[in-house]
C-alpha cells in the first residue's frame, strides 16, 4: 500500500514575494520619489541650484550687489532733485530737467567730450553732447542752449559744458516742456537713474 503524504508538523508556511513583484515594488517608489521632487521643483518648494555644487567663489558673486554708479549731477546741486524719470521707446530711460535760463551743464563723470553722432536738422540751439568714460560709460545730453565746451577734449567731473537757453521740448513728448534731458548708457544700453543717484 503506498505511503501517504501527511502533512507537515512544522506550522503554516510564508508566501514568498517573488523576485518581479520586488522589482515592481521598487520601480513604483524611485517612481513616487522622482514625481515628489519634480512636483517640489515646479512649485518651487525646493530650488533648482539646490541640488548643483557651487564654489565658495561663485556664491560670493551671486549674493555681490552690481555696483551703483558714481554720477555727479549734471546740473547745479538746487536744481538736482527736480528731475523727472522719463521713459521712451526703444528702451529710452533718462531724466528731464525744467531749468532757469543760463543754468550750467555739467558732466557727470571724467571723460571725453564729443558731439558724434550728430542728429539731422536739428537746430543750433539744441546742443546734443556725448560724454564718454571709462569702462563702457556714456552720458547724453539734449538741451536748449548753447555748448561752451571743447569737443574730442577729456573733462574732470562738474565741469561746464553748456548753459541752457530759450526754448523747450515739445508738448507732445514724454519730457514736453522741459529744457534738458540726461542719459546714460552702460555699454551701448541705457540704464535706469534717478536724481537720488546723484551725489
Amino acid at each position: 500500500m503506498p505511503a501517504q503524504s501527511t502533512p507537515s508538523s512544522a506550522g503554516p508556511t510564508i508566501p514568498q514575494t517573488s523576485w518581479p513583484k520586488k522589482r515592481l515594488i521598487i520601480l513604483g517608489i524611485l517612481v513616487l520619489i522622482a514625481i515628489t521632487l519634480f512636483t517640489s521643483i515646479y512649485f518651487k518648494i525646493i530650488p533648482i541650484n539646490f541640488f548643483t555644487k557651487s564654489s565658495p567663489a561663485e556664491v560670493a558673486i551671486q549674493s555681490t550687489p552690481a555696483p551703483k554708479l558714481s554720477l555727479s549731477c549734471p546740473v547745479a546741486k538746487e536744481y538736482c532733485q527736480s528731475g523727472k524719470i522719463v521713459e521712451g521707446g526703444e528702451g529710452f530711460l533718462g531724466i528731464s530737467f525744467t531749468l532757469p535760463l543760463e543754468t550750467s551743464i555739467l558732466t557727470s563723470f571724467p571723460g571725453e567730450l564729443s558731439s558724434e553722432p550728430t542728429i539731422p536738422q536739428r537746430a543750433s540751439n539744441q546742443p546734443l553732447l556725448y560724454l564718454r568714460g571709462n569702462q563702457g560709460l556714456e552720458a547724453i545730453y539734449s538741451f536748449y542752449g548753447f555748448s561752451s565746451a571743447t569737443f574730442d577734449k577729456t573733462y574732470q567731473a562738474r565741469a561746464e559744458i553748456g548753459k541752457i537757453g530759450e526754448g523747450s521740448f515739445p508738448t507732445m513728448s514724454s519730457f514736453g516742456g522741459a529744457n534738458f534731458l540726461f542719459s546714460v548708457k552702460k555699454d551701448g544700453k541705457f540704464i535706469k537713474i534717478s536724481p537720488e543717484d546723484f551725489k
